[in-house]
């Protein structure tokens, strides 16, 4: 019983998974896409039956066929950090000013939320039985 309790915790974490990447992937894609706004539920029906597909064909097959996107995705987070990394040494980096949405004032409440939990950080190891 605990063997299938197991195995389905492990189904359901991977479905789960699997649809959440796929949901964040293809919203990220129709902000950069408004055209493909209306469609997002299909695409990912879609990228979900490629998905299953192409597990379904072995771990050999889709290893190959999901090793090319993974390792452009290492590489392309590489050259990004690399390339922020060289406009901070180089002094080229920009500064971000009047981001929309974001208040740059600290609110008294703020003030106070954040003195309670300095001021509570010490005190929580000594209260540990």
């Amino acid at each position: 019983m605990a063997a299938q309790a197991a195995g389905a915790a492990l189904l359901i974490d991977y479905v789960l998974t699997v649809a959440v990447g796929i949901a964040a992937g293809v919203d990220q894609m129709a902000s950069i896409f408004p055209v493909f706004f209306h469609f997002k539920v299909q695409i990912s029906l879609l990228l979900i039956m490629f998905i299953t597909l192409m597990n379904l064909r072995g771990v050999k097959e889709s290893g190959r066929v999901f090793a090319v996107p993974t390792y452009w995705f290492v590489l392309m987070m590489i050259a990004m950090i690399g390339y922020g990394l060289w406009q901070a040494i180089t002094g080229q980096l920009g500064i971000v000013h009047d981001v929309p949405g974001v208040r740059p004032s600290v609110s008294a409440v703020d003030r106070v939320g954040l003195r309670l939990s300095i001021a509570c950080v010490p005190s929580v190891p000594a209260r540990l039985p």
